[in-house]
């Protein structure tokens, strides 16, 4: 393979020509997504104008940017540099104070110059196609509104310092996501807490004076956002952004950088996988793909029957409930009649009781979630047995009251 060639005739396509400071804050920027994700083996990077490039990475549950000064001849459309060429290059544009890279469709491969020397790498398939480089996104049309905090970077960095050695004294077997962020901003102040009590450790919290546009309440995974914020200036100032008066995401922004996470609601995003595992063993499926991670509930499908699982968050240091709920009825009314027949029915059912709720009947089980080897394959059964006993229940309660 003559790398010569390959490089020149890549040249009529697109080529950006990368310092070693661009390449450092870009590897800055990944490693941290990709220590925590194990899926971050490429980084994307376009012209988003004049000069200006964006280079861009994601994981699950993040994602993080950062723009740099580009060439006319930078890609127009996002591509795809293997993670693992990033050191080559920037070992190249350290020895000879740039590199120069591009891509040679036939051969499939990025292939970089700088002085008398070449690299190549072969192009990475599989990857989406329709990948939008992003930066902060806007809130959903219906949920408009975003609450801003601004203050010194060195602040922040302080917060991210004090989560990560809490996070370095958890015991080297710990099986579970570490400590969620809330963040409460509003008022000229930014307050913060890490609640690391599942371990038995005490709570990280604190205030930090910003100014602020706005007030508002999110949770995010503190993981990746901490972990990020490593390679980030700590001088000069930095924003943080809730978006969404119901919040979406949350933004942490420099002049020139960002990462995003999503808000997240703590017991589901915890406890999801563990969930889906369990109603998979019995044999469910889930009703939707793509659940919000704000959404405390989640159903699941086996045939006609539809369960609903609830998380409620633990209080005072106890363990999270699931709450197992299928609708088995509707009716218009609570009068006397129909009350006596649900309490008859409830007091004959096993481990299981009826509730009502906007003029529906429903099958409920509660489940302590012990921790993340159990099962709740019991019940599961539980609810399914009610569900049989309550077999033409709405027939019933229609001679009772009006059925709708």
């Amino acid at each position: 393979m003559n790398l010569q060639a390959l490089f020149n005739e890549g040249l009529e396509n697109w080529s950006m020509s990368i310092s070693p400071r661009q390449l450092e804050r870009v590897m800055s920027m990944k490693a941290p997504i990709s220590a925590t994700t194990n899926n971050s083996v490429v980084v994307w990077v376009q012209s988003i104008g004049p000069a200006t490039r964006r280079w861009f990475t994601k994981g699950y549950l993040i994602h993080a940017w950062v723009d740099a000064t580009g060439d006319e001849t930078d890609p127009k459309d996002p591509v795809a540099i293997p993670e693992i060429f990033l050191d080559t290059l920037y070992n190249l544009a350290s020895s000879y104070g740039q590199v120069v890279v591009t891509f040679h469709e036939e051969e499939n491969v990025f292939v970089a110059r700088a002085g008398d020397e070449y690299a190549c790498v072969d192009q990475i398939d599989g990857l989406e196609t329709d990948l939008h480089i992003v930066g902060m996104l806007e809130a959903e049309p219906e949920n408009k509104g975003t609450c801003t905090a601004t203050m010194p970077a060195d602040m922040f960095h302080r917060v991210a310092e004090s989560y990560i050695n809490s996070l370095n004294a958890l015991p080297s077997d710990n099986t579970m996501l570490p400590a969620f962020t809330t963040f409460e901003m509003g008022d000229g102040w930014v307050h913060h807490t890490s609640d690391w009590s599942r371990w038995n450790q005490s709570p990280s919290s604190g205030a930090m004076r910003a100014e602020t546009v706005g007030s508002a309440t999110v949770t995010v995974y503190g993981v990746f956002l901490w972990g990020s914020m490593n390679g980030t200036p700590e001088s000069g100032d930095i924003s943080v952004h809730i978006v969404g008066a119901n919040p979406e995401a949350l933004y942490v922004t420099g002049d020139d950088w960002g990462i995003g996470i999503p808000a997240c609601y703590e017991p589901m995003v915890r406890w999801r996988s563990f969930i889906s595992f369990n109603f998979a063993e019995a044999g469910y499926l889930p009703l939707e793909q793509h659940v919000p991670l704000t959404q405390e509930s989640e159903s699941y499908v086996s045939g006609t029957t539809v369960i609903t699982a609830q998380l409620f968050e633990m209080l005072n240091d106890g363990p999270e409930i699931v709450r197992f709920s299928s609708p088995v009825a509707r009716t218009t009314s609570l009068a006397e009649p129909t009350m006596n027949e649900l309490l008859q029915l409830n007091a004959e059912l096993a481990n299981a009781k009826l509730v009502t709720k906007d003029g529906s009947v429903y099958v409920v089980v509660d489940s302590v979630i012990l921790g993340q080897k159990g099962t709740f394959a019991r019940d599961v059964a539980f609810v399914e047995q009610a569900i049989k006993r309550c077999e033409g229940l709405d027939s019933y309660l229609g001679l009772f009251a009006t059925t709708m």
